[in-house]
């Protein structure tokens, strides 16, 4: 069953190469769900500009780290079509165009390496003009004159001797190093404190219109800025602005629509 399985999911590779999203990222009348009753997006229609910070909010399972994942190739779609500058992302050929992406999840991958290491991680060979470049892009140079080794200063196992911040700035620049035109940040600044969040918003806000950038968050100073905000509810993905997203928000909390250990607010 397992290798039935594995067979009927394998990751087909389309052959239509990519170069740079010049136009836009299109979900038509897309559905998509993992079984028959559990639809997790409905009929969904939207667009995401190239070289626009396009936000995407909405509360936790409501599917937006799913449309992340169709985006990137991981999934495919039930019914309708996700179209990258108008080609069907089915035809495309997805190695050539995931490395044209970066990404930094929520809890980024750290290995019990150097700071230089965890930044090129993938890859052996760089050019150190780039890493200081990268390395002031993602503030990580705010901390880095701290290290006792600087750049080659050892971070422990899973970043044990790093902040929370530090370990999303290093995944920072990981991404950029990868020299992206698509950025994609799930949920990038949930787990981290004021100041943190402060640095880590800092360089998104530096590389607006310089790439396109795709934001899951809640916190709504993660979002602010965003030229564009899609809200995730049900299955439906509608477009909104940011002062009806402030509004509702407050509206749920003093409903007690959010719950604390299960007691409302």
């Amino acid at each position: 069953e397992i290798i039935s399985e594995s067979e009927k999911e394998y990751e087909h590779i389309g052959v239509k190469g990519y170069n740079l999203l010049s136009r836009n990222i299109e979900f038509r009348n897309v559905y998509f769900c993992f079984n028959k009753e559990n639809l997790i997006l409905e009929d969904v229609s939207f667009s995401i500009k190239a070289g626009n910070t396009t936000a995407l909010v909405g509360k936790s399972g409501s599917g937006k780290t799913t449309i992340v994942d169709i985006i990137l190739g991981l999934f495919h779609v039930n019914k309708g079509k996700v179209l990258i500058d108008g080609v069907d992302i089915k035809k495309i050929n997805l190695k050539e165009y995931r490395t044209h992406i970066g990404y930094v999840p929520q809890d980024p991958y750290i290995v019990n390496d150097t700071i230089l290491a965890n930044i090129i991680l993938g890859y052996n060979e760089y050019k150190m003009e780039d890493i200081n470049k990268i390395i002031k892009m993602a503030y990580i140079d705010e901390f880095l004159i701290k290290m006792p080794k600087h750049l080659n200063t050892i971070v422990g196992e899973k970043g044990t001797k790093l902040s929370g911040g530090q370990k999303q700035r290093i995944a920072l620049a990981r991404a950029l190093f990868r020299n992206p035109d698509i950025l994609i940040l799930d949920e990038a600044t949930s787990a981290l404190d004021n100041q943190s969040e402060f640095y880590v918003q800092k360089a998104i806000e530096e590389l607006k219109n310089k790439l396109t950038i795709i934001v899951i968050a809640h916190r709504l100073n993660t979002v602010k800025n965003a030229d564009i905000l899609f809200e995730v509810d049900k299955g439906i993905v509608r477009e909104v602005k940011f002062n009806y997203y402030i509004n509702k928000m407050n509206d749920e909390l003093i409903n007690g629509k959010y719950a604390i250990s299960n007691k409302k607010i």
